[in-house]
Order: structure tokens, then sequence, then C-alpha cells
């Protein structure tokens, strides 16, 4: 070994140990939908305009309980629409004009069904810092149908004390496997919600009413940016590798 491979060793131990000793943080799981529901699997049918909302409580969901609202986007008369949740995943479908459905994490609290419906528990989550699990929300969906040439949408809404707000829409595509959708980080709100106090979140799939969309899925999350400790050392350790190759 040469005067310079023996310290080029060293400093390359050197990186991977701290690569090794500072991994990316794992997502935090907002839920699984695996929590227990009576029946274990239940079947959301409706036959009008008005909301229908299915309420699971469980600790390993976030604030310990879920709340289910499908409803027909802002159209009235009679639109049919069935749900199924339970077993692992959340599955609804709508007929046109289109069914909404509002998935919401405020806690423990007794909900309004209108229409209009008023489901925000202020104080719900009790002041989340969401920054602390990581960046941006994750959707995983196993499958999404958003029907022809149409684009479905999702809409995800933060409240903070004082009842301000952030409200983002984007687009998801569509998908016959597994697809995850990531918002957009925290830190590029330019609204008013504090991601670092968070009493309720609302994710609103299909929120314009598209016709026709399917959807199953299967969790919801906060992700991590990729430790940049981490990237730094990975970095540099292949560097070093690649420049040990070219001198041996």
């Amino acid at each position: 070994m040469n005067h310079f491979t023996k310290p080029l060793t060293c400093l390359l131990v050197l990186c991977l140990m701290l690569f090794g000793l500072v991994p990316a943080r794992a997502e935090f799981i907002i839920d699984d939908f695996s929590a227990p529901v009576r029946p274990a699997v239940r079947v959301i049918n409706f036959l009008d305009p008005d909301p229908s909302l299915v309420k699971t409580a469980d600790l390993g969901i976030l604030g310990g309980e879920r709340d289910v609202l499908l409803d027909v986007a802002g159209v009235p008369g009679f639109v049919s629409f069935a749900g199924q949740i339970g077993a692992g995943t959340f599955i609804f479908g709508g007929a046109s004009p289109g069914t909404a459905a509002t998935i919401q994490y405020d806690g423990p609290d007794a909900d309004i069904v209108g229409p209009p419906a008023a489901l925000v528990n202020a104080q719900g989550l009790g002041g989340v810092d969401l920054t602390a699990y990581g960046d941006r929300f994750a959707l995983r969906f196993l499958g999404i149908d958003g029907g022809d040439a149409q684009v479905t949408n999702i809409s995800i809404t933060v409240h903070s004390p004082g009842g301000s707000s952030s409200t983002l829409f984007d687009t998801i595509a569509d998908s016959a496997g597994p697809s995850t959708y990531t918002s957009l980080p925290f830190a590029s709100w330019v609204v008013t919600a504090d991601p670092t106090n968070v009493s309720a979140i609302e994710f609103r799939l299909n929120y314009s009413g598209a016709p026709d969309v399917d959807f199953e899925l299967d969790k919801i999350s906060i992700v991590p940016e990729p430790s940049a400790m981490a990237l730094c050392a990975a970095g540099l350790a292949c560097l070093l590798a690649c420049a040990w190759r070219r001198r041996k």
C-alpha cells in the first residue's frame, strides 16, 4: 500500500461510518387503513347528494380518529357512489358527475354532517409538528383510474390554530399498478398554515368531481427529504472509492 492509499483508506472508512451513523429518517405513517372497523370491511353505498360519513377510532391513526366523508362534488340530484374501508385499503368510485372523498385527521370530534358538512375540529391534533417527521405528504395508491381524457385531482388542507390553513391543489396520474403521490414540501407553502403547529389535516380526492373516478388508497404518510449529511458522506465515499480504483 503506497503513501496515498493508506490515508485514503482511512478516510473512506470514516465516510462510510458517517454515512451509517446518519441514515435518512423513515416515513411517518399517518394512516395505513388497517385499523379495525365493524364489520371488518365497511361498505359505503349512497344514492343522494348528501354526504355519507364513516368514523374510525384507533391508536394507529394520527390523532386517534379518521373521518371519511363521501359526497357528490357540488352537483345536486341523485348520484350513486360506493366506497369500502378496511383490510388495509380505502376504495371508492362514483358515476357521473363524480364523487369526492374527504379524509380528515383532527382527533375525536362530534362531526356535523350536511350538506353543508362542518367537519374540522379546530384543536383536534393539539399542535402536531409535521416537520419532526419529514418535509412532505405521500399517498400510496394501489391503483387509480381517472376515466377517459380527464384529470383527477387532490387538495390538501392543513389547519393551524386561529383558523389559518394551507390548501395545495395538484393532479394525480392514472396508474394501473401501485404509485405514490407526493405533495409540495412544507417549506414551499406560501400561505399562513404553520407546519410546526397543526390542528387538523384534510385530504380531498377528486375535489372537482370528475366523472367515473376510481381509487384504491392503502397508505398516507409524511416522508423526509434525504439526509444532507448522509448524501454528502455517500458522495464523498463514492468519489474516494473511484480515486482508489484509479491509483491501484
